[in-house]
C-alpha cells in the first residue's frame, strides 16, 4: 500500500504545483518558463499514473487469485461416483 499512497502523493503535489504556476503565470512575464514547467507537470503525472495503474491492476490480479482459492475453499467435495452407487 505504501506504493500506491507514495504514488497518490506525487500526483497530488504535481496537481498543486501546475495551479500554482496557473497563479505564477498570471502575473509573470516568463510565460515560456511556466509553460515548460507545466509540460513537465504533465509527463510527470503521465508516468506516475502508468505507475499507479501498474500497482492497482497488481492488487486485483491478487485479489482475483485470492477470491477464487477462497471459492475453492468454500465449495463442498462433490461425492464420488462410487459413494452414490
Amino acid at each position: 500500500m505504501e506504493g500506491r499512497h507514495a504514488s497518490v502523493g506525487v500526483v497530488d503535489a504535481l496537481f498543486f504545483e501546475d495551479a500554482a504556476l496557473d497563479t505564477a503565470a498570471a502575473g509573470a512575464g516568463a510565460v515560456v518558463d511556466v509553460l515548460q514547467r507545466r509540460y513537465e507537470i504533465c509527463l510527470e503525472r503521465m508516468a506516475v499514473m502508468r505507475r499507479l495503474e501498474a500497482q492497482l491492476a497488481a492488487v486485483k490480479a491478487r485479489d482475483a487469485a485470492e477470491a477464487v482459492e477462497i471459492q475453492h475453499a468454500m465449495t463442498p467435495p462433490r461425492p464420488s461416483r462410487s459413494s452414490t452407487r
